[in-house]
């Protein structure tokens, strides 16, 4: 009888493998760092870009899993409350609230939370059609942005981008979280 723990080792391959094989299929001219994430995170991102083609989301896939998460230090919890104040309010129907709320933030004196906040405006304006209003937040997330925070940026300039039809501006951008700028 094999062993409860004999399962694992041999599943852990094939899950590689799928992330091997999706490296591999990276185009030649393009410099990307190692993905983080996983398999399944990759899909998880992929499935939020149908409406890209299949190189461009390709990319803004690879862009995604690429970037850091924003916070990289510990929280302040005033920015917390306004951050679950938000999702309350986007829960309860009201996403110009939602809006408000992030807004506060976006000036914040620590520059990732301004960046996390840029960056969850900037995704909720994209969903209202405000696209306009989306790529301008992703500027003043930009212009603060640590280092480390841009990568993530830069893939909410991409999907704002795609979604206003500019596909050689995304690709940009998405390039750009790759590389880190």
């Amino acid at each position: 009888a094999a062993e409860p723990g004999a399962a694992g080792p041999a599943a852990a391959p094939a899950a590689e493998a799928t992330l091997d094989d999706e490296v591999a299929a990276l185009d030649e001219d393009e410099a990307v760092p190692t993905l983080r994430g996983g398999p399944k995170s990759a899909r998880r991102l992929r499935s939020r870009s149908a409406g890209a083609t299949a190189s461009a989301g390709s990319l803004r896939d690879r862009a995604a899993a690429a970037a850091p998460a924003l916070d990289a230090t510990g929280r302040d919890p005033a920015a917390d409350a306004v951050f679950a104040t938000a999702d309350r309010l986007l829960e309860a129907g009201d996403p110009d609230g939602a809006r408000a709320a992030l807004g506060t933030l976006v000036e914040h004196a620590d520059p990732w939370i301004a960046a996390d906040a840029a960056a969850r405006l900037a995704r909720l304006e994209l969903r209202l059609g405000l696209t306009d209003a989306a790529l301008a937040t992703v500027e003043v997330g930009l212009s603060r942005a640590p280092a480390g925070a841009r990568p993530a940026l830069r893939v909410v300039q991409g999907d704002v981008l795609a979604a206003r039809g500019d596909r050689d501006g995304a690709r940009t951008a998405w390039k750009n979280a790759l590389l880190g700028r």
